[in-house]
């Protein structure tokens, strides 16, 4: 139980301590939750299934 909490116990400590990093991560979280990352993710799926059929047609048997 110890080995699961002490890396929440640990940023809970640091988060505490360095109120610098703190308004930088508080920032940075708000505006990734206002962020719309639909396309970005529509992208990013889009070019990995053309990396799976690139693979499946043309990559060299036993890899």
């Amino acid at each position: 139980m110890l080995a699961l909490s002490a890396p929440f116990l640990a940023l809970s400590w640091v988060w505490t301590k360095i109120p610098s990093v703190t308004a930088r991560v508080v920032g940075f979280y708000s505006k990734a939750a206002k962020w719309d990352y639909r396309r970005t993710l529509a992208i990013l799926l889009a070019v990995a299934g053309i990396l799976f059929l690139w693979l499946a047609f043309f990559a060299p048997p036993g890899l």
